[in-house]
């Protein structure tokens, strides 16, 4: 599925291949169109994603996909500051939008910016 890491990575491989030496110049985003949410219980959260994409699309994702995907942002400060890390060096996502609940990411925002 496409919103998993590894058909975000999929897809990614496919504008780098197009955008040659240009890719430096490409700004890559993502958002959490699936959930947001900054919390320690991330198990009961991402479950809860797992079975939304079941019902609505038919797919069986663990909590691990959930938890991994670009498109999902669940986890404790700390782990969301390595995730959004981890995108930007692996993937080259260079602009993150965190949706509604943006207050519940300053203390996300304050570390990460400038970095």
């Amino acid at each position: 599925m496409g919103c998993t890491l590894a058909g975000s990575e999929a897809k990614i491989a496919i504008i780098r291949e197009a955008a040659g030496p240009r890719i430096e110049q490409v700004e890559i985003n993502t958002y959490p169109s699936f959930s947001a949410k900054v919390t320690d219980q991330t198990g009961p959260a991402a479950r809860e994603v797992a079975n939304r994409i079941h019902q609505r699309y038919g797919v069986e994702l663990s909590e691990h996909d959930v938890l991994e995907s670009p498109h999902v942002f669940i986890g404790t400060v700390d782990s969301l500051i390595e995730k959004f890390r981890m995108l930007r060096d692996r993937l080259g996502i260079n602009h993150i939008f965190v949706g509604e609940d943006y207050r519940d990411f300053a203390p996300v925002v304050q570390i990460l910016s400038g970095t």
